[in-house]
C-alpha cells in the first residue's frame, strides 16, 4: 500500500470475484460449458474440488491439480520474496 495507494480496495473486488468464481457454493459440473475452461484456471478450483471429493463423494481426489496448485504457490513465494527483497530499502523511506 506504500506505492499503490488504492491497492486496497482492488484487492477487495478482486477477492469478490474470486470467490464468485471459484466452485465453493456450487458444484463444477453444474455450470455450463462455455464457463468451464475459465473456472479450470482458478487455482482454488483444484483445492475445493479435493474437498467436494472427500466429504462429499467419498472418494480420493485427483493430484494432479493439486500438483499444479503447490508449484504455483512456491513460484508465488518466490516471487513475492524476490519483489520484496527489491523493494525493501524504499519501502524503509516512504513509511
Amino acid at each position: 500500500m506504500v506505492f499503490l495507494k488504492d491497492l486496497r480496495e482492488t484487492i477487495q473486488v478482486v477477492l469478490l470475484f474470486w470467490f464468485w468464481f471459484t466452485p465453493i457454493v456450487y458444484v463444477f459440473d453444474i455450470l455450463p460449458e462455455f464457463a468451464k475452461p475459465f473456472i479450470i484456471w482458478n487455482p482454488m478450483t483444484a483445492v475445493v474440488n479435493g474437498y467436494q471429493s472427500i466429504f462429499v463423494y467419498n472418494e480420493i481426489p485427483g493430484f494432479t491439480f493439486l500438483t499444479y496448485v503447490l508449484l504455483l504457490s512456491i513460484f508465488m513465494l518466490l516471487l513475492s520474496f524476490w519483489i520484496f527483497n527489491r523493494l525493501e530499502k524504499d519501502i524503509r523511506d516512504f513509511m
